[in-house]
């Protein structure tokens, strides 16, 4: 499984996206990723599904207003194995 953040620096208010991709397509029903941001600055849906028979699934990070450069660390938990992306919040 790989974790991609789009753009490593946001102004706060921006939306980013992550992707998620895992190195096999999804089972029928499809496969549960779950999902984390380590600061507030930046949140992430607690979960995303990659459909059945895709390798893929994007979600939206949303920045919210902050007073300093805040870095942010979002993950992605599948079967054991957490990646994680790097992202900079910024006034």
């Amino acid at each position: 499984m790989f974790l991609t953040v789009s753009s490593d620096k946001r102004s706060s208010g921006q939306v980013s996206t992550a992707t998620v991709t895992l190195s096999q397509a999804a089972p029928a029903g499809g496969t549960p990723v779950t999902l984390a941001s380590s600061h507030p600055a930046a949140t992430v849906p607690a979960s995303v599904l990659v459909p059945a028979g895709q390798t893929q699934a994007t979600v939206s990070i949303a920045t919210q207003p902050v007073a300093v450069p805040t870095p942010v660390t979002i993950s992605a938990a599948y079967a054991g194995v957490t990646k994680q992306g790097q992202l900079e919040v910024r006034p």
